[in-house]
């Protein structure tokens, strides 16, 4: 004989035994979802040139046009690596000098309000990215605008040998380590 207990738990539909949302709702696959916004994206990467297999479609750095190059193999990674460091110290100096957005297709991640910044680390952010841009400078204006362009902008590359040396003068200026292919040649 069932006690009222055992009663009441075998009415109504029987319940499968998921892990379910705050709400009471079955959780969702978050890995479906992920691999349903990812085939877009890697198929647009495809559809677009930007990759040649599927693998290297997989590839975050397609992404942007410093990445492409450095896939293309028209950059080494020091090089790429200068570039991201470059990229990183304008987006950081742009919120404190009042710099416009490189462009509107997304939301300004210097403008979004976050902890605020006491004035010495703000003027060691102004002084790195001036720093950053004598350095450049120096290496001449194509290769200003190349590197601007290419790390900031996120144009396609136009002038490789512009892009590689305005590139390696920002590897000089952070300092990055020689790669073993750049001590050979």
């Amino acid at each position: 004989m069932l006690t009222s207990s055992a009663k009441r738990a075998r009415k109504g539909r029987a319940r499968a035994i998921v892990p379910r949302e705050p709400n009471g709702q079955r959780q969702r696959s978050v890995k479906a979802e992920r691999d349903a916004a990812l085939s877009v994206v890697l198929g647009a990467r495809l559809r677009h040139g930007h990759a040649h297999t599927l693998e290297d479609a997989r590839d975050p750095r397609i992404a942007t046009a410093l990445g492409r190059a450095f896939r293309a193999g028209s950059i080494s990674k020091r090089e790429y690596d200068a570039g991201e460091l470059y990229a990183a110290a304008f987006r950081s100096a742009a919120g404190l000098l009042g710099i416009p957005a490189p462009y509107p297709r997304c939301p300004d991640a210097a403008r979004a309000s976050g902890p605020e910044i006491d004035e010495s680390t703000a003027a060691k952010i102004k002084r790195d990215f001036w720093d950053a841009n004598a350095a450049l400078g120096n290496a001449g204006r194509a290769a200003w605008r190349e590197v601007r362009e290419v790390a900031v902008m996120d144009n396609d590359c136009d002038s490789p040998a512009t892009l590689q040396f305005g590139l390696r003068a920002l590897a000089v200026h952070y300092r990055l380590p020689v790669d073993e292919k750049e001590k050979a040649a």
